[in-house]
C-alpha cells in the first residue's frame, strides 16, 4: 500500500475484468457478423470439413448460403441494386476519359460498357453483356488485359488481390488461385487465356468489389448505370 503497488494491481485487475466482460458481450455479435458475411476463411474451413466427412466438396455458393442461414434475422442479404445514373463509384483522376459503366437487369449485373477514346482505330467503346456477374468480371478482365498487356500482372501484385486465406483473384496457374484448397481452384478457376486464371467465389457483391479494384489498377473511372 505504501509503495503504491496495491493500487496498481487493483487497477490492473479491474481493467482486466472490464476487458473480459466487453469481449464476452461482443463475441456473439462478432460470430453473427462472420455468419452473415460468410467470410472466406470460414467458407474454406466448412468446405474442407464437409469433404473430409462425406468425400465430396460443396460449391462455394452453397457454403456461403448455408453460413448466412445460420445467422439470426434475415436469411440472406440481397445483392446491391442499381444506383442512380452516373453515380461515381471509383475515380482515378487520370484524365484519360476512360470509364466503365456497369449494366444491370433489375438488380442483376449482366455486363459493362467501356469507353476508351482511341481503344482501336475508329473504335472508342466496347459493349459486353454476357448475362451474369461472373461472366461480366471475366469479360472485363480480358478486355483490360487486351488494352494493356501488363494489367493482369499489376492486378495480381496488388495487396487487395490476395484474399485472407491465401487465394488470389488472378494467377499465372490454376493451382496458385487457392493453394490451401485446390478443389476450390479446380472448381471455380476460369481460364483468361495467355496463361492467366481468375479465381472465385463469385457472389455478386464480391464481384463488384473486384471490378472496383480492377478499375483502380487500370486507372479507369467506374460508374453505375
Amino acid at each position: 500500500v505504501v509503495s503504491g503497488k496495491a493500487l496498481d494491481e487493483a487497477q490492473k485487475t479491474l481493467s482486466g475484468k472490464r476487458k473480459k466482460e466487453e469481449i464476452r458481450s461482443v463475441m456473439p455479435d462478432a460470430w453473427n457478423r462472420l455468419l452473415k458475411e460468410a467470410g472466406e476463411d470460414l467458407q474454406v474451413l466448412l468446405s474442407e470439413q464437409v469433404e473430409k466427412m462425406c468425400g465430396y466438396a460443396p460449391d462455394i455458393e452453397s457454403v456461403e448460403e448455408f453460413l448466412r442461414g445460420q445467422a439470426p434475422g434475415p436469411k440472406s442479404e440481397p445483392d446491391p441494386g442499381p444506383e442512380p445514373n452516373g453515380l461515381d463509384m471509383e475515380t482515378s483522376g487520370n484524365g484519360t476519359g476512360r470509364t466503365v459503366t456497369l449494366l444491370y437487369q433489375g438488380t442483376k449485373l449482366i455486363g459493362f460498357k467501356l469507353i476508351a477514346p482511341g481503344i482501336a482505330p475508329g473504335i472508342d467503346e466496347v459493349n459486353s453483356a454476357p448475362g451474369n456477374a461472373k461472366r461480366t468480371l471475366e469479360a472485363l478482365l480480358k478486355t483490360l488485359q487486351n488494352l494493356d498487356s501488363s494489367f493482369l500482372q499489376r492486378l495480381s501484385a496488388h495487396p487487395e488481390a490476395r484474399r485472407r486465406q491465401g487465394g488470389l483473384l488472378v494467377a499465372r496457374s490454376q493451382s496458385d488461385l487457392n493453394p490451401r484448397s485446390p478443389h476450390v481452384a479446380e472448381e471455380h478457376g476460369v481460364n483468361l487465356r495467355n496463361g492467366w486464371w481468375m479465381g472465385g467465389p463469385y457472389s455478386q457483391p464480391r464481384i463488384i468489389t473486384r471490378i472496383k479494384l480492377a478499375c483502380r489498377v487500370a486507372e479507369i473511372r467506374l460508374v453505375k448505370k
